[in-house]
């Protein structure tokens, strides 16, 4: 789990270096926050404007908080 949460910060981290003007406004100082906390980090996933934002935390029910003014859904649970 560890190696997994490491991985997918380092993923994140790139994207949002490298990929920034395709993260929409709304949510690029959240990912900023998510890195810089360590509370979570997020990956743009799909093309064409079809896409979604997938998250991972190790801290579901704190990012839950943190993040309550967005809709979140949980997929998997481990």
């Amino acid at each position: 789990m560890d190696l997994l949460l490491k991985n997918f910060k380092l993923l994140s981290a790139f994207q949002y270096e490298h990929f920034s003007p395709m993260i929409p406004k709304l949510y690029r100082e959240m990912w900023g926050e998510g890195l810089s906390s360590n509370d979570y980090s997020l990956k743009l996933c799909g093309a064409g404007g079809g896409g979604f934002l997938m998250g991972i935390t190790d801290d579901f029910q704190k990012v839950k908080g943190v993040l309550a003014s967005h809709e979140l859904r949980l997929l998997l649970s481990f």
